[in-house]
């Protein structure tokens, strides 16, 4: 089973991919997080197999929080959901070492497929 971070500044957000991630036979969410700072304790301690990032976050951003991660742990995959419009993002956050990037606004199977 896939193990599944959130970290993301909005708790109805956290608690939406929760809902979905867990609706998933094959993923379970080990953490969830609101800020860049407990984002990257969590992803230290955790290991998780993914950590699904926001680009807006409390103490810094998630191409930052992107960075850490991968110096800490590069075994761990990243993906960023945002608000933000995919095409001023998407390269950014592929180059800076997410395997992803999905808008907030998609539905709820492209999110859980990616």
């Amino acid at each position: 089973m896939a193990r599944i971070l959130i970290i993301d500044d909005h708790p109805l957000v956290r608690t939406g991919f929760a809902q979905l991630i867990g609706d998933t036979h094959d993923l379970e969410v080990c953490g969830e997080a609101g800020s860049m700072s407990d984002g990257l304790d969590l992803a230290t301690s955790l290991k998780p197999d993914l950590a699904i990032i926001d680009l807006s976050l409390a103490g810094g951003s998630g191409l930052d929080l992107i960075d850490h991660i991968k110096a800490h742990d590069p075994d761990i995959l990243m993906l960023v959901a945002s608000m933000h419009d995919e095409e001023l993002y998407a390269e950014r956050v592929l180059a800076a070492g997410a395997r992803g990037y999905v808008n907030k606004q998609e539905a709820q199977d492209k999110i859980v497929q990616a």
